[in-house]
């Protein structure tokens, strides 16, 4: 894999990382989609397929819902993927041995996406706070900043 192909992975995986919960929420974020999204993108979205359909099994009942802030499957899925797939080419080697490999070296990711989205979370009230004076003060311009920087700072932590 080229260094241009992991930028493309990081930039899917704060496409669906912001899908989770700051964006549409159109559902890209599951691992059932992310991870075939990744390799769709890396050219092999078959890998991807295989490593979603393990971890969709795994974390099918883990929403990002109300204050619950679950391990980040979506993180996983696009790491597993990205892992599968520059592992495999490197040692010449595919397959589902290869796929169960990388989502086992990937779950980790999970809690570090954990962590990072509680961060970002936490600076997101700060920027509420700063949101709502300046709604009193009536500057739309700095509100619309803050709201930007709230996305930004989603981003960053899904990156």
């Amino acid at each position: 894999m080229v260094p241009g192909d992991y930028l493309l992975a990081g930039l899917v995986a704060i496409l669906t990382g912001l899908d989770r919960v700051a964006l549409v929420q159109i559902m890209i974020s599951r691992p059932l989609v992310a991870a075939p999204l990744t390799g769709l993108v890396l050219g092999n979205p078959l890998v991807g397929l295989e490593v979603g359909m393990l971890l969709e099994l795994l974390w099918l009942g883990r929403l990002p819902v109300g204050a619950a802030i679950p391990p980040d499957d979506t993180q996983v899925a696009v790491g597993a993927t990205v892992l599968a797939l520059s592992v495999g080419h490197s040692l010449d080697s595919s397959g589902m041995p290869m796929v169960i490999l990388a989502v086992l070296i990937a779950i980790p990711l999970g809690k570090f996406g954990q962590v990072f989205d509680r961060l970002a979370r936490h600076a997101n009230d700060r920027l509420a706070v700063s949101a709502h004076s300046a709604l009193a003060a009536g500057s739309t311009r700095d509100l619309e900043r803050f709201h930007l920087f709230g996305l930004a700072s989603f981003a960053l932590a899904n990156l």
